[in-house]
């Protein structure tokens, strides 16, 4: 959003709503998961593996869904394969 806003495709009142109306969904449809100093652990384990080819970002949430034995649902391939190879459930989609 912060990149529409700085190129001028949306207004900063456009912004707000979007914003406004996507942490109702996320209230709404989805638990949110903390990342603990295990899941920030795993996550550096999974990021210093050179096979996985997982950026932090991905890896941390790939630690969380470890942590918590949830599958992940993505459409990325690289993170994709990576939570194959960990032994992670994906959702397809």
């Amino acid at each position: 959003m912060a990149g529409k806003l700085q190129i001028g495709s949306i207004t900063e009142y456009e912004r707000a709503e979007a914003l406004a109306a996507f942490g109702s969904a996320v209230r709404r449809s989805f638990v949110l998961l903390e990342a603990d100093q295990h899941a920030f652990q795993r996550a550096a384990i999974f990021a210093n593996q050179a096979g996985l080819r997982v950026r932090s970002g991905d890896a941390l949430h790939l630690a969380v869904a470890a942590g918590v034995g949830l599958p992940i649902v993505t459409l990325d391939q690289h993170m994709l394969a990576a939570a194959k190879a960990l032994g992670i459930g994906v959702i397809e989609i």
